[in-house]
């Protein structure tokens, strides 16, 4: 371990114990991951109190929200992943939050130790963003989802030969078909998380089974006979309206790296439901 490296993960380390005194309450902080080694961390902030002392449950200007940080090698020069969770929040203004935090941590925070203040300005600006007939109407991040018929679909793909090709195939369908999601690559496993309507999903999969998306070891655009659909299931959880803005390509350098990312979407049952047994199997070794 480089100094470097060890200095990062003191930081965090210390960063992580300021919250842990502060968020004190139960459910307010909760860590899922710390690698104090590589400086990397993973962890969420359900503040039930605001900056203020406001309750935010009862406070009518507070908005419910949990946070959930990733925090990657070369933090705090390079921001953290920042998911914001409310069901206060529509679509439209979860994506228009996390793009304003994103401004205001890269013109502002960069360099220093920033969780704390990524979380005063969520709790300061957040009522701009809600939609307050979901708040008026009582619903919580704690309350039923409600996935209005969306649901979530986890695609293992045995191999690609003409990566550029096949992704862009893919690419091409979950724009037809209003999808969202990526594809995650790490090591030799390669996995496609979809969102969206049941239809368009399943119309998705009939694709990739039924057309030619790749080529065969002569050359030959064939199609795609070894994928396995690992797991389909309603859309829910703490963040259904917002854990993918597109569909996209994640090259992952670690396994450590796929969990985190599944975590920070709220899909770690998920993981290890269909993901871990895969890692076992395999004797890729297991998520730390």
């Amino acid at each position: 371990m480089s100094a470097a490296s060890g200095d990062h993960g003191d930081a965090i380390a210390d960063e992580l114990h300021v919250l842990e005194a502060v968020y004190c309450q139960d459910g307010e902080f909760e860590l899922h991951d710390i690698r104090e080694d590589v400086g990397s961390a993973c962890f969420t902030v359900t503040p039930t109190v605001s900056l203020e002392g406001n309750p935010a449950t009862r406070d009518a200007d507070s908005i419910p929200f949990a946070a959930k940080f990733v925090i990657e090698p070369g933090y705090p020069l390079s921001p953290p992943q920042i998911t914001v969770l409310s069901n206060a929040l529509t679509r439209k203004a979860a994506k228009e939050l996390k793009r304003d935090l994103a401004t205001f941590v890269r013109e502002h925070l960069l360099g220093e130790p920033m969780v704390m203040q990524t979380l005063e300005w969520i709790q300061q600006h957040i009522s701009s963003y809600t939609d307050r007939e979901k708040l008026s109407a009582g619903v919580s991040i704690q309350g039923e989802d409600v996935n209005d018929g969306r649901m979530i679909y986890l695609l293992r793909i045995d191999h690609m030969r003409a990566k550029t090709r096949y992704i862009q195939t893919l690419q091409g369908w979950a724009s037809d078909l209003s999808l969202t999601g990526k594809i995650f690559f790490v090591d030799k496993l390669i996995l496609v998380l979809l969102e969206g309507q049941q239809k368009n999903v399943k119309e998705f999969v009939l694709r990739l089974r039924t057309q030619k998306v790749d080529v065969d070891s002569s050359g030959k655009s064939c199609k795609e006979k070894m994928m396995t659909v690992l797991k389909e299931a309603p859309s829910v959880g703490d963040c259904p309206s917002d854990r993918f803005e597109s569909f996209d390509v994640a090259e992952l350098n670690s396994i450590h790296e796929l969990k985190c990312a599944f975590d920070v979407v709220d899909l770690a049952e998920l993981y290890s439901q269909c993901v871990q047994p895969l890692l076992h199997h395999s004797h890729r070794g297991t998520a730390s």
